[in-house]
């Protein structure tokens, strides 16, 4: 047998498991509504969790320097693909992180997968990884072929536990901030204790908290109070919060000039694009000069906990925009979500290997634009479409 048949044959273990993904073509997207096979929905699934992504000064921002730049950035950054408007993006990062330095990167995925497999050529590095981190950082560690060890869910115990065992003699502890389908946001403070103890340090994926956590851009580690000396490294995005693209990882001088010179995803990828690096300088200034868009969000997210609570259906307690609704089997997910969408919310059911078996779930999204009345039908056609599912 050969690639077409067997692939074929995969495809249908895929369907037999309700595992099968396929994408949502929108048509259209004008803030919170989105238009899919010519049906109005409201989005309660995009990540644009500060509603910046059609912000008026930031696609005035990205069109003006495109008419100078162009759009594409044409090469790598280490050729001809590096501007000024990238050289103070990262000026402008490491100085809201408090950080050295910082890295711009095209995604979140070639990020952490940079760093990751950056770090593992260090003799004698050994990485300590919370068991549901992004697959981004497990695929890091996989293609390095670094020496790993993963420690249960948040739990100080067990990471405590192998770094006791360890006689590696660089240990680095890698773990998410706000953790992208749970929601839940990360002991980093006793975390933080461990690894001082434990003579390790923190790697720290704050994709899902840089923009929401802390004061403007200063991301989770600062509204922990962590430094730069226990935490040398960490990992953001701007397709979250800040409603665009790309990434970054920022901190100590001497380790970013090391990504630099081996992170594979930096050298070899084209560089973000000049207009892009503008939007994001103009998103994080937005941030700064509109706190209320932060204030909303939390308001959204405390009225819409409260809600669930009170009708019965458990959820993560948990500040960060990110609610997931845990339905167990992969079917429910799905049902789930094409009643809500049937019902015009448009909320994606994830489901294996995204998250652990038995734990599929609907992932809604809240932000700022989400209005009263919105948040009110979303709950109204939540719990309705929640309890007839128990019930089947």
């Amino acid at each position: 047998m050969g690639l077409l048949s067997n692939a074929k044959i995969e495809l249908e273990k895929i369907r037999n498991r309700n595992l099968f993904r396929q994408a949502a073509i929108l048509e259209q997207r004008n803030n919170n509504t989105i238009t899919i096979n010519k049906k109005r929905l409201l989005n309660f699934s995009s990540n644009d969790y500060l509603g910046l992504s059609s912000h008026a000064d930031i696609l005035n921002s990205i069109s003006s320097t495109a008419n100078n730049f162009g759009f594409g950035s044409s090469a790598s950054p280490l050729v001809c693909g590096k501007s000024d408007h990238h050289q103070r993006l990262e000026e402008m990062i490491a100085f809201k992180t408090g950080r050295d330095r910082a890295l711009l990167f095209p995604s979140g995925y070639q990020a952490n997968l940079g760093m990751v497999t950056a770090l593992s050529l260090i003799e004698g590095v050994e990485f300590y990884v919370d068991r549901l981190c992004h697959a981004s950082i497990l695929d890091g560690l996989i293609l390095s072929r670094g020496r790993f060890k993963r420690y249960a869910h948040n739990d100080i115990e067990s990471l405590e536990g192998l770094l006791n065992k360890s006689n590696a003699e660089v240990k680095l502890v890698l773990t998410e901030s706000v953790f992208s389908m749970g929601g839940e946001i990360c002991p980093l403070a006793e975390i933080s204790n461990i690894a001082i103890k434990q003579d390790a340090q923190l790697l720290v994926d704050d994709a899902h908290g840089f923009g929401v956590m802390g004061e403007g851009c200063q991301g989770t580690l600062a509204h922990f109070g962590i430094s730069q000396e226990v935490a040398p490294l960490m990992t953001g995005t701007f397709g979250k919060a800040l409603g665009l693209q790309g990434a970054f990882v920022a901190g100590d001088n001497n380790v970013i000039e090391l990504l630099v010179q081996r992170a594979r995803p930096y050298i070899y990828s084209t560089a973000l694009s000049a207009p892009l690096a503008a939007g994001v300088l103009e998103a994080i200034c937005v941030i700064d000069k509109e706190p209320q868009r932060k204030l909303k969000l939390l308001e959204n997210i405390k009225y819409f906990q409260k809600e669930m609570l009170k009708h019965g259906i458990k959820i993560q307690n948990t500040n960060s925009p990110i609610q997931p609704i845990i339905v167990g089997s992969s079917n429910n997910a799905i049902k789930l979500s094409e009643r809500l969408i049937a019902r015009g919310f448009f909320v994606v059911g994830i489901r294996p290997p995204t998250v652990p078996e038995g734990t599929a779930r609907i992932r809604i999204s809240l932000n700022s634009n989400h209005q009263p009345k919105e948040l009110a039908a979303l709950i109204d056609a939540l719990v309705s479409e929640y309890r007839a599912l128990e019930i089947e």
